[in-house]
């Protein structure tokens, strides 16, 4: 016990793994249900009423979760994605010289290729 009470305590670490535990399980598990918004004002009222770390801690890993769930599932590159959907399409490409790059040869006396879609 001398060893703990001689350490500085640290609580951005604890929040800080709290956000982390919350960004990877929204990884492998995003849901955004109504009922986790109840539960996270739940937590805000008890993290702000109890004064326990613990509670803060839970605040912070949902409230992460939350938020990371949210950008996974319904952010708008998702839903252009969705939107595009899976086909991809081929281009051709090819070198091309214009005459901005006859000019930068004229200057300084090498060409720089453009690349071009066709």
């Amino acid at each position: 016990m001398q060893l703990l009470k001689a350490l500085p305590r640290q609580p951005f670490i604890g929040l800080a793994l709290a956000a982390s535990i919350g960004i990877l399980v929204a990884d492998f598990a995003p849901n955004h249900s109504p009922g986790l918004g109840i539960a996270l004002a739940i937590l805000a009222s008890t993290a702000l009423l109890s004064r326990n770390s613990f509670a803060t801690y839970a605040l912070v890993a949902t409230g992460f979760f939350i938020l990371h769930s949210l950008s996974r599932s319904d952010s708008p590159a998702v839903r252009l994605a969705r939107t595009l959907g899976e086909k991809t399409s081929p281009r051709q490409r090819s070198w091309i010289r214009s005459e901005r790059t006859e000019n930068f040869a004229k200057w300084f006396g090498f060409v720089p290729f453009a690349r071009g879609i066709h």
